[in-house]
């Protein structure tokens, strides 16, 4: 069986908490949409325009569907790494392990751009790099949807 679409588990968790998501009649209604549009989203086979995934994760309380909806649809941002998901332990693990590495990358990174160019021979160790610190920014995100779920900010 298909893993259920992101969206429609993200209202059906909703509707446990709030009857105006029991269906997708109903979030249509609210969002003045037909209510194929919404069923056509939850059963994959449109894309959401942006500003329904911004009203989704806002009122499905389900801020993972932004990073969702900018890993898997948006053509912007299909070079985006995804969230982690996890405990805010697991998250803080990932953190420290990233933040440990930025100690280490300090000089090496002024080495490898002192003369303002990356050499062919310094270009492996330079995206190397740049790998490292998109996983960490990766893992900011993480922290801050965790954050935005839990209801902090």
């Amino acid at each position: 069986m298909d893993k259920e679409n992101v969206y429609r588990v993200a209202r059906k968790k909703a509707a446990e908490k709030d009857e105006r998501f029991s269906s997708a009649e109903k979030v249509a209604a609210l969002n003045y949409m037909d209510k194929a549009k919404v069923l056509d989203v939850e059963n994959g086979k449109a894309d959401p325009d942006p500003e329904f995934v911004k009203w989704m994760a806002q009122n499905y309380e389900a801020p993972e569907l932004v990073n969702y909806y900018c890993t898997q649809s948006c053509p912007l941002g299909d070079k985006k790494d995804a969230i982690k998901k996890g405990s805010l332990e697991e998250l803080s693990w990932h953190l420290l392990s990233g933040l440990h590495f930025l100690g280490k990358i300090e000089d090496k990174m002024f080495d490898l751009t002192k003369d303002g160019k990356i050499s062919d021979a310094e270009k492996n160790e330079f995206l190397k790099i740049i790998e490292n610190l998109k996983a960490l920014a990766a893992t900011a995100e993480s922290l801050e949807v965790w954050a935005k779920r839990e209801g902090i900010i």
